[in-house]
């Protein structure tokens, strides 16, 4: 495979509208802004700034490289390690159910693209309801097994998940789209910084530490009116 084949395979995994359903879930921004109504766009971009560096970089993001690795060398049952270890450290129901949800959807539509060996195998685990199946977990998969390398599909996760966060603002109202971009790209370097550190963190050692945003998932499962899932 060209480098050109595999820098297409990559666009296409980093498209924002890859029907994983992530459009479904806030991941604790729609109850963050509720709490917060004179927040500000810079506000909001802190948030997910700090999102990437005490969450996503050592929690997710590790993930989906220990995930890359692993699907490399074919090892399934370390597939299933790092699957439940992310379930573990996951505090709240919300978050556990967007990782889940969005991570079978990713498998299935793997499944269709007829990725490789590895990603079949764990897409029938997912289905038959064996393994958790979380986001970060299929995103390593598919990336090993479209030949993707493993940074990139790391920085393709985290980028992901800040663009998720900042639509979720923008489609409640709170953020305009030209902003939203704006955002999204004054945060390359952190972007960069959190796929370097998650390449670092070892199963082990993954971890989240944003009580903050977690309060706030965990309070959006009662909420009256809610536009996202999560």
């Amino acid at each position: 495979m060209g480098e050109g084949t595999a820098f297409l395979r990559a666009l296409q995994v980093a498209d924002g509208t890859l029907p994983i359903g992530r459009f479904a879930h806030s991941y604790g921004v729609e109850a963050w802004l509720e709490a917060h109504p004179e927040s500000q766009p810079d506000d909001l971009c802190e948030l997910v700034r700090s999102t990437l560096a005490a969450s996503i970089a050592t929690l997710d993001g590790a993930a989906v490289a220990l995930a890359h690795a692993a699907a490399s060398r074919g090892d399934m049952g370390g597939l299933q390690q790092i699957d439940a270890a992310l379930t573990a450290r996951k505090l709240n129901e919300s978050a556990r159910n967007a990782s889940t949800l969005c991570g079978r959807q990713l498998a299935l539509l793997a499944g269709q693209l007829g990725i490789g060996e590895v990603v079949e195998r764990l897409t029938v685990e997912i289905e038959e309801g064996a393994r958790p199946g979380n986001l970060a977990v299929v995103e390593g998969a598919v990336g090993a097994g479209m030949g993707i390398a493993r940074d990139e599909t790391v920085l393709i996760a985290v980028r992901g998940h800040a663009a998720a966060m900042l639509s979720a603002a923008v489609r409640l109202g709170r953020l305009g789209t030209t902003r939203s971009q704006a955002l999204l790209y004054e945060l390359g370097p952190d972007l960069e910084d959190c796929a370097a550190t998650a390449a670092g963190v070892s199963l082990e050692d993954m971890r989240a530490t944003l009580p903050e945003l977690e309060i706030h998932a965990a309070r959006h499962a009662y909420r009256e009116v809610r536009l996202f899932m999560s």
